[in-house]
């Protein structure tokens, strides 16, 4: 007899991470993590806010976790701006989280 919630689980669409750094050594590694505890879920890395654009123009995100401090000033932010506009549901999920460097 097939499991049910295999069944469901397999149906449901799949999720999809975008990882924006300018650090690729940090991409990878949070890209690795991400995908091993999180198997069914995409996980797209980009280095810099154009090739996010890239990403968010042409696909669906459902999570974006951008680092804010990227060597070009304020990019990360206007990121988060571009989302917020041209992305109908992305106003009420949008936060900005402070951290550690890394």
């Amino acid at each position: 007899m097939p499991d049910r919630d295999f069944e469901q689980r397999s149906m449901e669409p799949e999720q999809h991470v975008l990882i924006v750094d300018d650090n690729p050594d940090f991409v990878h590694i949070l890209t690795e993590i991400v995908g091993q505890e999180l198997p069914n879920v995409r996980v797209t890395g980009a280095h810099c806010c154009g090739d996010a654009l890239k990403v968010l123009s042409s696909d669906r995100v459902d999570v974006a976790v951008v680092d804010m401090r990227m060597e070009v000033s304020d990019a990360g932010l206007e990121l988060l701006r571009w989302v917020k506009a041209n992305s109908p549901r992305s106003e009420e999920h949008t936060s900005e989280l402070q951290s550690l460097r890394h």
